[in-house]
């Protein structure tokens, strides 16, 4: 008879994804509480079965139906064992989840248990009589629970991984612990992925770590985390200010400016480029190019084509920019426009000789 896989906590299903990843087929069975959760796990696994109800109430006999369980993958909640959390351990039927994983182990034995956890899931023991964790034995209940798998018939092992180690694109650690009772090894997935600066990754034994940069599509408009929008606001007066400043001139081959009349037209522009910006908008040059609209990004290059050298450019955008961290960023994104002008220039195309009233 076919083996099932049961994922119990199943939450919307990123577990659940890994796990058809990893197997060609998603799980049999997901179990969760929370409708919502449920019904997002029911969008991304349609073929799965789903059971909206408490797990201390699930009778693995009945889901199972005579089936055998290949693998159960659980992941309880983890808020009480979170150095994220803060404050005092949640309800004791929160807090001892894990437990339900023993459950099934003595009904219907499955053949591997996989869970996964923060890594202060060691730590689980008993509290004081306040309700705090009790210094002096923790760790304690985590060996019971772990005993008691063994009492069962399973092999147990767990490590503490990073998901960046096998090409996710973040470092969060977490604790991972497999058991099984079919008398094979307990096989750990290799790191693919290291720190940049290791010696692995310079000897390309493994792959550096991947980037948040990567997933994310930075031609899109985003709100910025540095700045509040009267921060946005003002910054965008400063970069105006300085453009216009570090102007002496948009004379060129067709130019139609005079130079006294120089830095109101470049301030003009740099306003109605700020202006196409959403107020709580600022550029930031990790990627290819600035998540800002196309509109301003071409009407800034305009802008700054009439600057003289790179030096003023970096100057400007920099003079706008109170905080060092966004007044790099800008920088960067300056020498970025320029290398734009400058293979624009190359290839014999000219921005000069646009003013305010030619656009």
């Amino acid at each position: 008879m076919k083996e099932i896989v049961v994922d119990s906590f199943a939450g919307g299903g990123g577990a659940s994804t890994g796990i058809e990843m990893a197997l060609g087929f998603s799980p049999d069975i997901a179990i969760n509480h929370d409708a919502e959760a449920i019904a997002m796990h029911r969008r991304n696994h349609p073929e799965t079965y789903h059971l909206v109800t408490n797990v201390w109430k699930v009778d693995p006999y009945a889901v199972a139906q005579g089936r055998p369980v290949g693998l159960l993958w659980a992941s309880p909640d983890c808020k009480d064992f979170s150095k994220a959390k803060g404050g005092k351990p949640v309800r004791k039927n929160i807090r001892d989840l894990a437990w339900v994983v023993v459950g099934w182990a003595r009904t219907v034995a499955p053949r591997i248990i996989m869970l996964e956890n923060v890594e202060e899931f060691q730590d689980w023991g008993p509290l004081l009589a306040d309700g705090s964790r009790c210094p002096d034995r923790r760790g304690k209940t985590f060996k019971r629970f772990v005993n008691e798998l063994r009492r069962l018939g399973y092999k147990v092992e767990w490590r503490e991984l990073v998901a960046a180690d096998y090409g996710s694109p973040t470092t969060r650690k977490r604790l991972f612990i497999i058991a099984r009772r079919d008398g094979l090894p307990i096989v750990w997935e290799k790191p693919s992925h290291g720190r940049p600066d290791s010696l692995r990754v310079k000897n390309g034994k493994q792959q550096p770590w991947r980037t948040a940069a990567e997933c994310i599509d930075w031609t899109l408009p985003c709100y910025s985390i540095f700045i509040t929008k009267n921060e946005a606001s003002a910054m965008r007066r400063k970069c105006a200010i300085a453009i216009a400043a570090f102007c002496p001139s948009v004379n060129g081959p067709g130019g139609n400016t005079s130079s006294a009349d120089a830095p109101p037209a470049c301030a003009a522009l740099a306003i109605r480029a700020a202006s196409r910006l959403p107020s709580a908008h600022t550029p930031c040059t990790i990627g290819s190019r600035s998540p800002t609209s196309s509109a301003a990004i071409s009407m800034t290059r305009r802008c700054s084509s009439k600057v003289q050298d790179a030096t003023s450019v970096e100057c400007a955008f920099t003079v706008m920019a109170d905080r060092p961290s966004v007044a790099a960023m800008w920088r960067r994104w300056a020498r970025k426009l320029l290398s734009s002008m400058a293979r624009s220039s190359s290839n014999g195309s000219s921005t000069a000789g646009m003013t305010p009233a030619g656009m």
